[in-house]
């Protein structure tokens, strides 16, 4: 089912009601590169312009546009009753600090965004980020302290759920204007170029080096994948990177982000929480924005 959030829909209804779509991002405070990404994403769920411009210039609502009025207006007067019913919860006036144990794919790749749209949904609330261990166990979630674990390791056990965020594969990164390697990345160049590794030695430092097929000669050795982007950005080094993280930094670096020329295996990312939690309405907001945000990555 596709997924509309209280702010898509106030600003639909603000759309079909205005016909002005920069009038209704003003009145439901939305920034311009957002109010950009919301009628780009209002347009992929209803599959239709919305609003076109017509030959002398003027914006006007298409047909799919003018049958939403009032089924949109009915859907948003029963949330306010459910709202008003339950817990009146309104992110706009939440103080709360969120405390989440991510990995550190999850706070590179997440936490920026996160906090881009905690600030302009709950500018009162806080996020409190702490380094997600190999081993989460399930009383850590348990504990008041902890409200969300993010990672690809997080507990499966009895009262504790989770939720798939997104699903991760490796590339490789190269600088660009690199001597030898271009656009493509063969098996036998990737095989003779040196490469940057990250991770403990003997503890397959990346998924290249846990595949079998992917010899490599190892050019360089860092305990951290955050410190790979700027070294190969300097350096000849080949390195295999989760392609997200990747291409983060490939245009402020110069990175070229190319294919793995060998199979390698992705990962997936998953929040988890306690049950008790499950139930709290600034809970199940935390976690709905948290999914919204990595589906928009």
């Amino acid at each position: 089912m596709k997924r509309l959030d209280q702010r898509l829909l106030d600003t639909l209804e603000s759309v079909l009601r205005l016909g002005k779509f920069d009038r209704a991002a003003e009145l439901v405070r939305l920034s311009r590169p957002m109010a950009g990404m919301v009628l780009a994403r209002l347009r992929r769920m209803f599959d239709d312009e919305l609003l076109v411009r017509t030959a002398n210039g003027m914006i006007e609502l298409t047909g799919r546009a003018l049958q939403l009025p009032a089924p949109v207006r009915a859907l948003l007067e029963r949330i306010g009753e459910i709202f008003s019913a339950s817990t009146g919860f309104e992110p706009a006036f939440c103080d709360d600090t969120f405390a989440v144990a991510a990995s550190d794919y999850a706070m590179a790749v997440l936490a920026p965004p996160l906090a881009a749209r905690m600030g302009e949904l709950a500018p009162r609330a806080s996020l409190a980020f702490v380094p997600l261990p190999a081993r989460l166990e399930r009383r850590a979630l348990e504990a008041d302290g902890l409200d969300l674990a993010i990672g690809a390791a997080v507990p499966r056990a009895q009262r504790i759920e989770s939720q798939r965020l997104l699903d991760e594969r490796f590339c490789c990164v190269v600088r660009k204007h690199h001597p030898r390697v271009r656009r493509k990345l063969g098996a036998k160049q990737y095989a003779a170029e040196a490469h940057l590794v990250y991770g403990a030695r003997g503890r397959a430092p990346d998924a290249a080096a846990a595949d079998p097929g992917s010899r490599r000669r190892v050019g360089m050795r860092v305990p951290s994948f955050l410190l790979v982007p700027e070294i190969v950005a300097r350096t000849d080094l080949v390195a295999t990177l989760p392609e997200r993280f990747a291409r983060l930094h490939a245009g402020r670096l110069g990175l070229e982000v190319l294919p793995a020329p060998v199979k390698l295996g992705g990962f997936s990312v998953w929040q988890a929480w306690h049950v008790r939690r499950a139930g709290d309405a600034a809970h199940q907001w935390l976690r709905g924005l948290v999914c919204d945000v990595a589906g928009e990555l």
